[in-house]
């Protein structure tokens, strides 16, 4: 659907150019199809070194052992209560798909891919904050950033001779 505005210029009375509103959500910021696969590259590789630690049992409980230490060195509010092990297990499958999913776009970082990513990096987003604003510790903002963060990057739009390639 193609939106468009004439727009006036008064001291002419004359108009003299088109807004595409819908064509250009982000404005003039388009990418190439390589920096769009570059920034799924990096997008993927931020996820494999920062969940591969939730995969087994033992390094979660040194990961989420330093958050907690980490987040109560900072004075940070909100809670870090003790794991279960239904809650670990819930963590390590977590941290075995986002791995997983990680390499698959370190192996083939497609367009696609990175389209996917950005939906699911917008609902990590929001249920981190979420859990924020129901009392999890506030150090899971950080997180929430680089989710922001690489969503927005992966939703940029792609120059019209990018997508032909």
């Amino acid at each position: 659907m193609r939106m468009t505005q004439n727009v006036l210029d008064l001291q002419a009375h004359s108009t003299v150019y088109i807004i595409d509103s819908i064509d250009k959500p982000f404005g003039d910021a388009m990418i190439h199809a390589a920096q769009y696969r570059r920034i799924v590259l990096a997008s993927a590789w931020y996820d494999l070194i920062v969940t591969i630690g939730f995969a087994t049992p033992w390094t979660f409980a040194l990961i989420y052992a330093n958050l907690s230490w980490l987040a109560q060195a900072l004075g940070l509010a909100g809670d870090f209560p003790a794991f279960a092990p239904m809650h670990v297990l819930m963590g390590n499958m977590l941290g075995v798909v986002v791995t997983i999913w990680a390499v698959v776009r370190i192996r083939d970082p497609q367009v696609v891919f990175g389209r996917y990513d950005a939906v699911a990096r917008l609902l990590f987003a929001s249920w981190q904050i979420y859990a924020v604003m129901h009392g999890a510790s506030a150090l899971i903002l950080g997180f929430a950033v680089f989710e922001i963060l690489f969503c927005l990057l992966q939703s940029l739009p792609l120059t019209k001779v990018s997508e032909r390639q």
